[in-house]
């Protein structure tokens, strides 16, 4: 049952994954379009957004992972000041003998 949930989620976040570069180059250029008259799509256009999107791809993809680091950085951090601070990290301990 466990698996089965863990293999759809994993397979909706690849969809994701695949969709949202594309979804986001489409939303671009058709915010570009709605602009008004003077924003004619044009080859020169079309080619730097999509390598522009293409080059900021990878970056934005690692940006949940990178969030998560920070997340568990910042929580181990906190624990550490915690345990320093308690009363039990003042207990001296034996000196090491050769």
């Amino acid at each position: 049952h466990g698996a089965l949930r863990e293999s759809l989620i994993f397979g909706f976040s690849m969809i994701i994954a695949v969709l949202t570069p594309m979804l986001a180059f489409t939303a671009t250029l058709v915010a570009f379009v709605l602009q008004g008259d003077e924003s004619r799509l044009t080859a020169t256009r079309v080619f730097g957004t999509l390598a522009l999107l293409n080059a900021l791809r990878f970056p934005i993809m690692d940006l949940g992972s990178m969030l998560a680091t920070i997340v568990s950085l910042y929580t181990s951090w906190h624990r550490l000041g915690h345990f320093f601070r308690s009363s039990e990290a003042a207990v001296p301990v034996a000196a090491l003998k050769d």
